[in-house]
């Protein structure tokens, strides 16, 4: 039996105000995510100044991650996924840390779609920001971000070139693991006689 969806909301800025929108979460798939604007004729949107279907994703981006169920918020970001990249990106920058770790720890579990943008935010001139990236990169494990984040272990912000570290540290261990699982199905493919030695 599948679970039902997962229905909650959030409230945007629209139009010089702000009104709720209704986020439904699937099992699978992304969410859904409805504005009562959608439903008004464009003379009415243009009326009332309604401008948030215009920027959905960056608004619903910086309402989940100010919302007071922090998992549930993460989880529809994640299910978001690309779309919901540069809003994070942004958010890595804002005032309230808070709000930054979850930019970062949603950056980290939505993975490869975000590497790009997470090495550009290794060189931002804020060491918060810088700091947040490189803990993303680990958490997200690909190889593009060993050169980048040897580099910043060059970093004049000493927390940079710890979390560089250690997110080195956790690339190395998922390429080490990569490499044994690589190396265990060759030793089976040979002891079953599939493979020859050469």
């Amino acid at each position: 039996m599948k679970n039902e969806p997962r229905t909650f909301t959030a409230k945007i800025p629209c139009g010089g105000g702000e009104h709720e929108v209704t986020i439904t979460l699937p099992e699978q798939g992304n969410p859904e995510i409805f504005s009562p604007c959608r439903d008004l004729p464009e003379t009415a949107r243009k009326l009332s100044k309604s401008d948030c279907l215009d920027h959905l994703y960056e608004r619903v981006v910086g309402a989940l991650l100010r919302h007071e169920d922090r998992k549930i918020a993460i989880e529809a970001l994640v299910k978001i996924g690309e779309p919901a990249v540069e809003p994070l990106i942004e958010a890595l920058r804002d005032r309230d840390w808070e709000v930054r770790w979850a930019a970062a720890y949603a950056l980290g579990k939505i993975g490869k779609p975000a590497v790009e943008p997470l090495i550009e935010a290794l060189r931002d001139r804020d060491g918060k920001v810088r700091r947040a990236a490189a803990d993303a990169l680990g958490a997200i494990g690909d190889a593009r971000a060993v050169e980048p984040l040897i580099e910043a272990l060059r970093d004049r912000d000493w927390e940079v070139r710890e979390a560089a570290v250690n997110a080195l540290g956790k690339i190395a261990v998922e390429a080490l693991r990569k490499l044994m699982m690589q190396i265990a199905q060759i030793i089976r493919r040979i002891t079953e006689g599939r493979g020859v030695m050469r």
